[in-house]
């Protein structure tokens, strides 16, 4: 079970997307945001790398476009 902390880091993982509507739908119609959430569990409970985290969120959104604010989020968190 993951905790509250945990919980808000992965839905700020999916808010500094900045995604528009239509690409927010794509993810969601495709399943494609419930595994981006599961990637971030994964990190988050140290069962995955942060280079197999990026790799895997790359396959199912533009993640070029945001990386700076991502790893940003993650210091944050881990240093929290």
């Amino acid at each position: 079970m993951i905790n509250l902390q945990q919980r808000n880091f992965i839905e700020n993982l999916l808010i500094v997307t900045d995604l528009s509507k239509e690409q927010e739908e794509l993810l969601f119609n495709f399943g494609c945001a419930q595994k981006v959430q599961q990637a971030s569990i994964a990190l988050v409970k140290g069962e995955m790398s942060a280079d197999d985290f990026l790799d895997a969120v790359e396959e199912y959104v533009p993640i070029d476009n945001y990386l700076d604010e991502i790893c940003e989020n993650v210091e944050i968190f881990l240093y929290q």
